[in-house]
């Protein structure tokens, strides 16, 4: 590229960034009601997935930014590598572990609260926080350190006392109280002072309120929660403009890095900003190859979102303000109609910036929305996809794990980059995937994770399952120790069974005569060559790729899980694959997706779902798997490559 594209995530979440005390670097039962767990996911597929790897790839540059309502503070972060020469891979740096992330907001917010207590103006605190540690659990000792760049950027001035989230509510409340426990306590958690909360003795972690609180008792805490929103509304109302007008102003600092002063000149797109939501009505035009030439005129695009939560009307109203003020194109899209985590949208973003089709997408949305182009034309491409296919779909992920079953623990101080791809996989295939069907008849939840170790042991995790038995212990959003010894359990339970050979049994009940289990393909990305030729979702990005419901499908996706210092479980991938085999089921080689990047397997199984929601995964898969052999495959492929060299 001519230059050095920059994409930067900004996501806006509730509660103080700047209180220093809710970051608990060593409480994994207590942080999380700040939700730090999925603001953690999503520093892992900002910076250390697709947009992440581009530092190594092309040198373009990565910026994720937590932007916190209650004092407008917000969070950057960025990551390098400490060496001068970037490492050929993420993979052989230290993963990105909660711990590791927390330790460094904590770190961040205590120095930028020291520097404004000092000066008593705007304060930035900055904290390189380098992370190396001796992995002996995963037969590796770190030979790189990797430095995580944080800045907590404060306001000029604390917020004054009639903004304070100790002294009035946030948020209006809902006049009845919802009929779950768990989401009543959660609305009153994030719209109510910390002086309420106290007197009410709420100021806890979920878990405990749970425990603690009935639901008359939360009936009555609820009612005096409205009496209390209703008294301080009149006086509230007066400071609702201050709060916009600083929303605002925060908004047009971030922007002005990459914009400038300088709006005479009108609309540009050298900068450009999307505000992503699945209620939007344009999807972003990133399945085209014809995008390529257009991707260049892009310097920085900024992406927003909501972080736990969607942006509300007034943040939506004031960055439509600032871009407009500022003349930078605002583009209101989605990547697709089905509700997802935070992260695995900015993971779906960060690819299509990798692939270097996020800037070109926002232009063609651009000219869409001048008054030149025909309004019909505008209509038809801005038209909603359909979600509501006829057949069950499911998806399949076999992960090896290069380590004997007895290896696995949840100990902290034993977690290497293995466990924490085994975390990630959790996350991204068993969590709110809407993958598996999309009938209303069918239970949604029927995904499947297994994990094959070195000593043969096969664990076997149903979606309904899992998520089920930890939201019993009221771990609904659970850490990584949660999900460790979760995962712990299940091995416990496997061993304790007769028959071990789970993962044979499993593969074998995926036949291709039986009716009602409908079509299965399995994709095997353990290609190390990196053959892209051969990559069936490279065809996804081909005009003439094919679309439509391919009836009842599974697809197998084999993994190979690597360890910091490159090693993976090659003993059990013939014995998988001889299965696969034995149960009369196709497969074809791949490679994963941006192996350069730290979450790369993940990556893989997230862009896999997303291609089902754009309706294209199983009708490609069906294309080739029947209609051609391997080497129609690289052909159509090879065509496709050519067309693109072609017209850059």
């Amino acid at each position: 590229m001519d230059h050095k594209q920059k994409l930067t995530f900004v996501l806006l979440c509730s509660g103080n960034g700047a209180d220093s005390s809710l970051y608990r670097p060593n409480g994994d039962d207590k942080r999380y009601r700040h939700r730090h767990d999925a603001l953690v996911r999503c520093v892992a597929v900002s910076l250390f997935s697709a947009a992440g790897a581009c530092t190594i790839t092309d040198g373009r540059s990565c910026e994720l930014i937590l932007l916190y309502e209650d004092s407008c503070m917000r969070m950057s972060m960025s990551s390098k590598s400490r060496e001068q020469q970037v490492p050929a891979s993420f993979t052989q740096q230290p993963p990105p572990l909660e711990k590791d992330i927390v330790t460094a907001w904590k770190n961040a917010a205590n120095e930028a609260t020291r520097l404004r207590q000092q000066q008593h103006t705007s304060s930035i605190g900055t904290m390189g926080s380098s992370f190396t540690r001796n992995q002996n659990g995963c037969n590796m000792t770190s030979s790189t350190s990797l430095k995580l760049v944080t800045k907590c950027v404060l306001d000029e001035s604390p917020p004054n006392q009639t903004d304070d989230a100790s002294s009035k509510a946030k948020h209006k409340l809902p006049s009845h109280m919802p009929a779950s426990k768990r989401d009543a306590i959660s609305i009153l958690q994030s719209s109510c002072s910390l002086e309420f909360l106290r007197s009410h003795h709420l100021n806890v972690p979920l878990a405990v309120a749970l425990k603690k609180f009935n639901k008359n008792k939360l009936q009555s805490v609820w009612d005096d929660a409205k009496k209390h929103d209703g008294a301080s509304s009149s006086s509230d109302y007066s400071t609702q403009q201050p709060d916009s007008s600083r929303i605002e102003r925060t908004f047009r600092k971030i922007l002005s890095e990459a914009k400038g002063k300088d709006t005479t000149n009108g609309y540009s797109t050298d900068v450009l900003a999307a505000y992503l939501h699945e209620s939007c009505d344009s999807e972003l035009p990133c399945w085209s190859e014809e995008l390529y030439d257009r991707n260049k005129e892009v310097k920085h695009i900024f992406l927003f979102c909501g972080a736990v939560r969607d942006m509300t009307d007034a943040e939506n109203d004031s960055l439509s303000n600032v871009c407009e003020q500022m003349k930078i194109p605002l583009l209101p899209c989605r990547l697709g109609p089905v509700p997802e985590f935070t992260s695995k949208i900015v993971c779906v973003a960060g690819y299509h910036f990798y692939k270097g089709l996020l800037g070109s997408g926002l232009i063609k949305l651009w000219e869409r929305k001048q008054p030149l182009e025909r309004s019909q034309e505008v209509i038809t491409k801005s038209q909603p996809l359909s979600n509501n296919v006829s057949h069950k779909r499911s998806l399949h992920t076999i992960a090896m794990i290069p380590f004997d079953s007895t290896t696995l623990t949840a100990d902290p101080s034993k977690r290497c980059r293995v466990h924490w791809c085994m975390v990630r996989l959790c996350v991204c295939s068993l969590y709110r995937s809407k993958f598996a069907s999309t009938t209303r008849e069918a239970l949604l939840d029927n995904n499947k994770l297994s994990f094959v170790f070195q000593d043969g042991l096969a664990i076997n995790l149903n979606q309904r399952d899992f998520i089920s038995s930890l939201a019993e212990k009221h771990q609904a959003a659970p850490s990584e120790r949660q999900i460790l010894e979760e995962i712990c359990r299940c091995r416990d339970e496997t061993l304790s069974q007769e028959c071990n050979d789970s993962i044979n049994q499993l593969i074998s009940s995926y036949t291709q005569k039986n009716d009602h289990q409908g079509e299965t393909y399995a994709l095997d990305f353990t290609d190390e060559l990196h053959r892209t030729s051969k990559q069936v979702i490279e065809l996804a990005y081909d005009e003439d790729c094919p679309l439509g419901d391919a009836g009842d499908s599974t697809l197998l996706a084999v993994i190979k899980v690597r360890d910091q210092s490159g090693h993976a479980n090659t003993k059990m991938h013939k014995r998988i694959i001889d299965a696969i085999a034995a149960a009369n089921i196709q497969v074809r080689n791949q490679s994963l997706l941006v192996s350069e990047a730290q979450d790369c397997e993940a990556l893989t199984v997230v862009m896999l779902q997303h291609l089902d929601y754009q309706s294209k995964l199983f009708g490609l898969l069906r294309h080739a798997f029947e209609n051609g052999s391997s080497e129609a495959i690289i052909s159509d492929v090879a065509t496709t490559k050519e067309r693109r060299r072609k017209r850059k």
